[in-house]
């Protein structure tokens, strides 16, 4: 269901700006999403909610600045924000992931030059 969620999410990217009450849903389903993740050291969809959260709003009234709320501010109280040692792991997660990608991408194109060579 994670899964699901996070990918329906990002397809609806496209369409950042939610009236009111949708972004109210949207938030308790991201906050009960992130009680799994947190339960689960589920880092990566946490991380997944982060990025998302940033792209959705909502906006009310005559001056759209002033009336625009985000999907962050909705899910910031979250608890786990605040649990040191999730965040630890995220760090070394994502950097072992990005460490792995360059490591494969290097390897890739150097490998391609012994072939051209």
């Amino acid at each position: 269901m994670q899964v699901f969620f996070l990918k329906l999410l990002n397809e609806l990217r496209i369409y950042p700006e939610l009236d009111r009450q949708s972004l109210e849903e949207v938030e308790v389903a991201c906050f009960a999403l992130l009680d799994v993740c947190q339960s689960q050291m589920n880092i990566q969809s946490a991380v997944q909610v982060i990025s998302l959260a940033n792209t959705f709003y909502s906006t009310s009234g005559d001056n759209e600045e002033e009336g625009r709320r985000s999907l962050m501010e909705g899910i910031k109280t979250h608890p786990v924000w605040t649990k040191d040692i999730f965040w630890k792991d995220a760090l070394l997660s994502l950097t072992s992931e990005q460490l792995r990608f360059r490591f494969d991408h290097f390897n890739f194109t150097y490998g391609m030059l012994d072939v051209i060579w």
